[in-house]
């Protein structure tokens, strides 16, 4: 189980919600990797952006780290806040 992945690094290097998407999807995987697990062992994925705007992003970061075929379950939901200003998604 891997929870609460975020894209912690310098504002400056994290300006955007695909900036910062990418980066959690990096992250992911890194652990994922170190278990000698892949992308496609994921079974559920939940999201929690602050733009509804941004469910275009996550569904091309999505494609681009779990594949078009990947099946597992996923949540998106759109909230006032995340824990740190600068946080998009």
């Amino acid at each position: 189980m891997c929870r609460g992945r975020s894209a912690l690094q310098p504002m400056a290097l994290r300006p955007t919600a695909l900036r910062q998407a990418e980066l959690v999807w990096q992250h992911i995987c890194a652990v994922l990797a170190k278990v000698d697990m892949t992308p496609q062992d994921i079974v559920k994925a939940n999201s929690y952006i602050l733009k509804r705007a941004y469910v275009p992003v996550l569904a091309e970061l999505r494609k681009k780290f779990l594949g078009e075929d990947h099946r597992g379950a996923s949540t998106s939901l759109v909230v006032s806040a995340l824990v740190l200003p600068g946080w998009l998604v």
